[in-house]
């Protein structure tokens, strides 16, 4: 590239001063066609000789109306023509978005889900999209979009940035990230209209919240644990009763000794569902989910669309069904014990 110096001292490319050069020389063809226009009109418009003095004050005065309006016209186009330019966008530019979200999904992993858009504040999350942890929370790509989330340190000891529960809530946001555009989708399908309000069947079903004592051989989730959270989401079975300490003897399951266990990190599981579905409700569920269920394993697909279906009654596909009173074609059950 020729670098030639200007009269200011700064150097100019070769590339620069061609460019220069063009809008220079389109500009003069302009305006010596707008002078050519102008001549024309003086010249048809000139009087003779013989004509008066009035005469030829008028024709002036013609002429350079006529060559106003045509310079005026000139620039409306000219206008007119730089307001079309659309600056071209760098392919490789990416968006970035920064949002904070608070140390726990509000709801859970289904709610804050079915609520993504509000979350990230309206960034667009895909089944495509790229999600990965960073120190401060996680990021998600989409395309040349990038959206940085970065999750609230919590106050009590574990919770903070780093440590495992935080971490464990961490996890928990990104994978209602990444459930969200299945929820939706699952939503939108309203499949056996499971995906409008909650029947009034399902609401005398749905288990009632108990903090309440617990008795032995109780089913137990465990949940909340700082200490030792790879513990969380176990399930067990009470096999001692409380003690002074608020605390219960737990066995995990797989596991011969139990575990003294808080009963705030104790969640009561109802009673095992003895009901089952049929294979006509197996096909029509994987014909309508096919696309979302595929290559997934089965904690995500419980997630990203069992859930959606149950969330609202927290029932089973079964019992939910059961108690809308469904059937296929031949008036048989989808669910029965």
């Amino acid at each position: 590239t020729h670098v030639t110096p200007t009269a200011e001292g700064k150097p100019v490319t070769a590339t620069a001063a061609m460019s220069s050069h063009k809008k220079a020389k389109k500009s003069k063809s302009a305006q010596e066609i707008l002078a050519a226009i102008a001549v024309g009109i003086i010249a048809f418009c000139a009087p003779n000789e013989e004509s008066g003095v009035v005469m030829r004050i008028i024709s002036a005065l013609l002429s350079l109306a006529a060559l106003f309006f045509a310079s005026l016209g000139l620039e409306l186009v000219q206008e007119y023509r730089m307001s079309k330019k659309v600056e071209k966008k760098n392919p490789f530019e990416i968006k970035m978005t920064r949002v904070e979200l608070p140390t726990k999904p509000p709801g859970g992993v289904h709610e804050a889900a079915a609520d993504m858009a509000k979350h990230l504040q309206g960034f667009n999350v895909t089944l495509t999209s790229e999600i990965k942890q960073t120190e401060t929370g996680f990021q998600v790509t989409e395309g040349n979009n990038r959206l940085r989330a970065k999750v609230a340190n919590g106050t009590a000891i574990g919770w903070e940035q780093g440590g495992a529960a935080w971490e464990e809530q961490r996890d928990a946001w990104m994978s209602a990230v990444w459930a969200a555009p299945r929820v939706q989708s699952v939503l939108g399908t309203d499949w056996m209209g499971m995906a409008t309000e909650v029947a009034e069947a399902e609401v005398a079903l749905a288990p009632a919240e108990d903090d309440g004592p617990l008795t032995t051989s109780t089913v137990v989730r465990i949940g909340g644990l700082a200490s030792k959270p790879e513990l969380n989401g176990k399930i067990g079975t009470v096999t001692k009763g409380v003690n002074e300490a608020g605390r219960y003897g737990v066995r995990i399951e797989g596991s011969k000794d139990a575990l003294s266990v808080h009963r705030r990190n104790l969640s009561a599981l109802p009673p095992l569902d003895t009901l089952g579905v049929s294979i006509p409700l197996i096909r029509s569920f994987r014909a309508t989910f096919a696309d979302l269920t595929t290559k997934l394993t089965v904690d995500q697909a419980v997630k990203g669309v069992l859930r959606p279906l149950t969330g609202r009654a927290h029932l089973s596909l079964a019992r939910s069904l059961h108690s809308r009173s469904k059937a296929d074609e031949a008036g048989k059950p989808f669910a029965a014990p």
